[in-house]
């Protein structure tokens, strides 16, 4: 059976000192302040997967950013995540990838830049536009498999 903890204060976080290992505040429920040595605090919420039933930890975020009741609605947030099914660690990294694919489709790359000119070329025929597509597919491969520091 769990143990019962008493819930953090806003002054005992205040006065969590660093030590030569860092330590755990518990709050309760899974919810803990992580201290470093440094004295950074971090919160993180410790739970079982529901996917691969091991214990996990959750970063939830810095303690000046976020405050102690925040990180009290977060874990009641994920907690629901738990119940009903869904690892919020997978949630997390799938979030994180929608929003980089987002990004990088919202981005000019140079790819798109090079193709949007070759489409408005209208002087050109159609055999020139090819070669030169084919010629900066080419380049631009030499350019992704070597290092940047290299060319600049």
């Amino acid at each position: 059976m769990a143990r019962r903890t008493l819930p953090l204060t806003d002054t005992e976080i205040k006065k969590a000192k660093p030590k030569e290992k860092g330590y755990k505040l518990f709050d309760g429920e899974g919810l803990f302040l992580w201290i470093n040595t440094a004295g950074g605090k971090l919160w993180r919420l410790k739970y079982i997967s529901p996917v691969s039933q091991k214990e996990k930890t959750y970063s939830i975020g810095k303690y000046p950013d976020i405050t102690l009741a925040k990180a009290r609605t977060e874990r009641e947030r994920l907690r629901q995540l738990i119940k009903s099914g869904i690892d919020p660690s997978q949630e997390k990294q799938e979030n994180k990838k929608v929003r980089i694919t987002k990004e990088i489709n919202k981005a000019d790359t140079f790819s798109k830049i090079a193709e949007d000119f070759l489409e408005h070329k209208t002087k050109i025929s159609d055999d020139y536009k090819d070669m030169q597509r084919r010629r900066l597919e080419r380049h631009i491969s030499i350019f992704k498999k070597r290092s940047y520091k290299k060319y600049c």
